[in-house]
């Protein structure tokens, strides 16, 4: 299975890279990461759980948008 499924990885990955989009949501991710530790610094209370809950949703929300923009670019060139 994983033989059938690894070419196409490594195509996907080949064609991810050549995005410009990936280097904008990787920046817009690290800056979201960055102001998780100035914000759960100003929490009183549970600062470990909003730390954790901000990560999550960082890197949950970035996910979203490179399948998003890479399978956008990725169709727009089969058709």
């Amino acid at each position: 299975m994983i033989r059938v499924l690894w070419p196409v990885a490594v195509i996907t990955w080949k064609e991810g890279i050549r995005n410009k989009a990936i280097y904008g949501i990787s920046l817009f991710a690290l800056l979201l990461l960055g102001a998780n530790l100035l914000v759960s610094g100003m929490m009183m209370r549970s600062a470990g759980k909003t730390a954790v809950e901000m990560a999550l949703s960082t890197v949950s929300l970035c996910g979203l948008l490179l399948v998003f923009f890479v399978g956008i670019n990725l169709i727009g060139k089969g058709f």
